[in-house]
């Protein structure tokens, strides 16, 4: 078991016990999933640098999935598929 102090989610344990960690985000929960963690030892420190990068990495995602949805029939029919039950209010909170 060991504490990271992150940028974003503030202080978080990570141990074999526990796969998930709730976290909140611009007043959104976020679940991060740590799978095997003994196997990986000082690679957590990586993850952990990864997700002091949090922010940068959404926003970046989040216009590649705007900028390519129209074109990109996978990016399409993942969210048309995975989505499909979500109101259209609740995807543009979502999403924007």
């Amino acid at each position: 078991m060991a504490s990271y102090k992150t940028k974003y989610f503030g202080e978080l344990t990570i141990d074999e016990e526990n796969d998930y960690i709730d976290v909140t985000f611009k007043n959104s929960e976020i679940n991060l999933f740590f799978s095997d963690v003994a196997l990986y030892g000082e690679k957590i420190k990586t993850v952990v640098e990864i997700l002091d990068r949090y922010e940068e990495i959404d926003n970046a995602a989040r216009k590649a999935i705007v900028e390519n949805y129209a074109s990109d029939e996978t990016i399409s029919y993942y969210f048309e598929s995975y989505f499909e039950d979500f109101d259209e209010e609740t995807l543009i909170e979502t999403f924007g």
